[in-house]
């Protein structure tokens, strides 16, 4: 029997509070007063509820008393809240402060090519807030900024819309690369490269960057400082090649006895002692010519912003002979002795540099001609005389080299020959010297021999 008072006493209690709130809700209310307006402000989208009942806008007219209203709204906590209301209520605003409900989401990335999360930067609404993997907790209703920043990545910026306080799905995102590779080549080869204004190595080189525009800037002593703008590309390789111009040099000429007439590459230049300046770096022929003295020739090889001095003594007590050789590679004997071989002119490429031969003893001498090429096998002999302080121009004397195999191709068989001329449809070559054979491209194919 106790027992069962005891559970009557319980279930009594259970249900006061919900018999009170009933009792209570609109008590005291006079109904002999005339109704009062009251308008009730809270967050957006509020609504009220009385007695279980849902009631129409937040602008009510009631009579006066104590009522208890239920109030919700998006992204809000319910609240039971009671108001008084009296006569003097009429057009009063009563506030209404809610609690927010508040969300949470977990944000995380990964990029290719590597397992698990790297850790990258976390910016929320505009503030440093930690790194990936990471929770951020509280979030109110509303739009939210989110960025991701993570070195050799774009960062990346995700927009969290909270409606309400259950939690948003787990954000994963994926960061693309900005780094690409940067291949450059120069000349000349040890050049130095800045990027930006900063040395970053010599070239070739071959670096990772950020994606974006560079000025790359490549020095080199005795040559002219160049720049070139290039745009790494994500993941990619650019390549750059940059060759520098050299510094124009000069040439300081003196001979003994002075005044011999000068050239340089076939340019006067006046008399000895003379300076050419503005001079491209590279071989060239200096010729001086005097009355009485044969004509002096010489190659220079002048180094790049170089200032180079060449001091010649002319010689009169023997006689120099010019040899006019070709083709390239041909060797060169005078009197049995080995004075040369031939080379291609580099600015006429169908000629030689001509063969000085200079402190030759007056009289008769003899050069002869070979070539592995040539055709016929014996060697091309032919002669020239010297008189003491002159200088003998030998005609020109070209023997005959291969410098080309064709290929028949009906037969496969092969032959060295001398081409003469070639276009798109056949070829005239000269199988020996005095014979000459065309035929059709399609019947024979050329392979050029290069030179000794």
């Amino acid at each position: 029997m106790w027992c069962k008072i005891n559970n009557m006493w319980k279930s009594c209690c259970c249900a006061l509070p919900v018999i009170c709130v009933l009792l209570f809700s609109g008590c005291g209310q006079d109904k002999g007063n005339k109704k009062v307006t009251v308008h009730f402000s809270g967050p957006a989208g509020m609504v009220m509820s009385f007695n279980g009942k849902e009631l129409s806008g937040v602008t009510r007219k009631m009579y006066p008393g104590v009522y208890l209203f239920k109030f919700t709204a998006p992204g809000h906590k319910p609240l039971w809240k009671q108001f008084k209301i009296s006569a003097a209520s009429n057009n009063s605003t009563e506030k209404v402060r809610m609690e927010v409900e508040r969300s949470a989401v977990i944000i995380t990335c990964f990029v290719d090519g590597k397992k698990g999360d790297p850790g990258a930067k976390v910016f929320f609404n505009g503030n440093e807030y930690g790194t990936t993997p990471c929770l951020i907790p509280s979030l109110e209703p509303g739009l939210h900024e989110v960025v991701l920043s993570h070195p050799g990545y774009a960062s990346k910026t995700l927009k969290l819309r909270v409606a309400d306080g259950r939690p948003l799905p787990l954000i994963r995102e994926k960061l693309t690369s900005i780094i690409g590779t940067l291949q450059v080549e120069g000349f000349p080869e040890g050049a130095q490269l800045f990027i930006g204004g900063k040395f970053v190595g010599k070239v070739p080189l071959q670096e990772k960057f950020d994606a974006g525009k560079y000025l790359l800037e490549l020095r080199a002593p005795g040559f002219v400082t160049k720049t070139q703008e290039v745009t790494v590309v994500p993941e990619k390789t650019v390549r750059s090649r940059i060759r520098l111009n050299p510094v124009p040099s000069s040439l300081e000429i003196i001979s003994s006895p002075e005044n011999a007439v000068c050239f340089v590459d076939g340019r006067k230049y006046g008399t000895t002692p003379c300076k050419v300046d503005n001079l491209a770096p590279g071989n060239h022929r200096v010729e001086l010519r005097l009355l009485g003295f044969p004509n002096h020739i010489e190659m220079v090889d002048v180094k790049p912003g170089s200032h180079e001095k060449l001091k010649i003594t002319m010689e009169s007590g023997f006689g120099t002979a010019r040899l006019n050789i070709r083709p390239a590679g041909v060797d060169v004997l005078v009197d049995g002795k080995l004075v040369g071989k031939t080379v291609p002119d580099p600015r006429f490429p169908k000629d030689t540099v001509p063969i000085v031969v200079k402190n030759l003893e007056p009289g008769r001498h003899t050069c002869e001609l070979s070539h592995p090429r040539g055709k016929p096998k014996t060697i091309k002999k032919f002669y020239f005389n010297v008189v003491k302080g002159k200088l003998t121009e030998c005609p020109v004397m070209e023997i005959w080299v291969a410098n080309a195999e064709i290929t028949h191709v009906a037969n496969g068989l092969k032959d060295e020959v001398r081409i003469i001329r070639i276009d798109e449809v056949e070829v005239e070559y000269s199988p020996q010297p005095g014979v000459s054979v065309t035929e059709k491209l399609k019947n024979v194919r050329v392979r050029k021999l290069e030179n000794r």
